[in-house]
């Protein structure tokens, strides 16, 4: 089934709002996943926000993308790992503005893609081509995942 653009993104966001709204609802010093407290899993948004953008914007330039660390980020744990401490000197409301910035810039650049391209056109991402479309549907999935996560913690 095809979706269309309007639609996916609302998507996208609504499932952005329910993800913060589950996190807001937790202590600061909540342990998420293990070693991970609230500002942790933001800087983990974060991280993987600030990547995005850079893929987005290399796919706008037409220019290859970089190699990047960790095998290439298959290697998640380490490339998690990594991004949580490069914010290790972030207060939780400074990781979550980063990740507001990023998700800002991201949009603002899938509104620059024609309609005809956003779900035919194959963009380059680390971990295969996609296309804005099945990005979109992936990072959902991601979120989705996070706040099932988080559910099952509060119910503990």
């Amino acid at each position: 089934m095809i979706t269309s653009r309007k639609s996916l993104m609302l998507e996208m966001d609504q499932m952005r709002d329910e993800l913060w709204q589950l996190v807001d609802s937790l202590a600061p010093d909540t342990e998420i996943y293990p070693g991970w407290n609230k500002r942790d899993f933001i800087a983990h948004i974060a991280g993987w926000e600030a990547l995005v953008f850079e893929f987005f914007k290399y796919n706008a330039q037409g220019v290859p993308l970089k190699a990047y660390p960790y095998s290439n980020l298959s290697n998640l744990d380490e490339a998690n790992s990594h991004f949580v401490a490069e914010r290790q000197s972030s207060t939780l409301e400074g990781a979550k503005l980063e990740c507001e910035i990023s998700r800002y810039a991201i949009k603002r650049m899938m509104n620059d893609i024609s309609d005809e391209d956003f779900d035919k056109k194959l963009m380059q991402f680390p971990w295969g081509n996609l296309t804005v479309a099945q990005f979109i549907r992936d990072a959902i999935t991601h979120e989705r995942d996070h706040a099932a996560d988080i559910m099952k913690l509060r119910q503990i």
